[in-house]
């Protein structure tokens, strides 16, 4: 398990920055299950997509899907390890992701276009998750080169398999809005070289703001989505 011993306030390597203090109320009361649905247009995904487990998918969730209601998923996927459950949390996951944004299912069809190597791909990438190594898990989708699927939205996937398998100190979601919301935040570029280590470190921030905040590491992450960088500079 990588992450193995907590680290001392006095050993942060970026402290909770004040501005952030100041949302406590916000951040402990932002659950999962408080966050909005993402609407998307099923039909958009099914002609696009042909594979069972997007219409299972949308057989379940017709036409808009939850963060809180991926998590089951993800407990399936990790629990049997059965290629359609991890297909279908992939799917959840990127569903969520992009929503009604009109180019997705046409990434979709070219990420899933060889999907035994995607299957591949996920497996290794879930199994690395569950036994707690996030820079493995990070560097399997990394190496792949897979086009369409960059750290934005494979750190999702992520994120997910985390909460799914129980990891303490689960993967978070890191895309250009988050990166720069924190840039803003901390007055320097972070995270941002878009390495394993980079992206260790910076679950390891967030984790360690959120037990000194006592809040969840995801509500942080959802709230530096939510924010423009603007916000943070004020």
């Amino acid at each position: 398990m990588e992450y193995s011993q907590r680290l001392e306030p006095s050993n942060f390597l970026y402290r909770p920055p004040r501005k952030l203090m100041r949302l406590l109320e916000w951040l402990q009361n932002a659950t999962l299950s408080h966050q909005p649905a993402q609407i998307f247009y099923p039909e958009n995904w099914l002609q696009a997509i042909q594979l069972d487990e997007m219409a299972s998918l949308l057989q379940k969730f017709p036409s808009a899907i939850r963060r809180f209601d991926i998590v089951p998923l993800a407990r399936e996927a990790c629990e049997t390890e059965s290629t359609s459950s991890i297909r279908e949390l992939f799917l959840a996951t990127m569903l969520w992701g992009y929503g009604t944004v009109g180019y997705g299912p046409w990434r979709m069809a070219h990420i899933t276009s060889d999907i035994e190597q995607l299957d591949t791909i996920l497996f290794n990438a879930l199994r690395a998750i569950k036994y707690g190594n996030v820079r493995e898990a990070f560097s399997v989708f990394q190496d792949a080169h897979i086009p369409f699927l960059g750290p934005a939205y494979f750190t999702k996937y992520l994120y997910f398999a985390g909460l799914g398998c129980g990891i303490n100190h689960y993967p978070l979601i890191m895309d250009t809005r988050i990166l720069q919301s924190l840039r803003a935040l901390l007055g320097k570029r972070t995270f941002s070289e878009g390495t394993a280590d980079d992206y260790y470190t910076y679950i390891v921030t967030l984790h360690e703001w959120a037990e000194m905040l006592d809040c969840r590491a995801d509500s942080i992450e959802y709230l530096l989505f939510l924010t423009p960088q603007e916000f943070w500079k004020v």
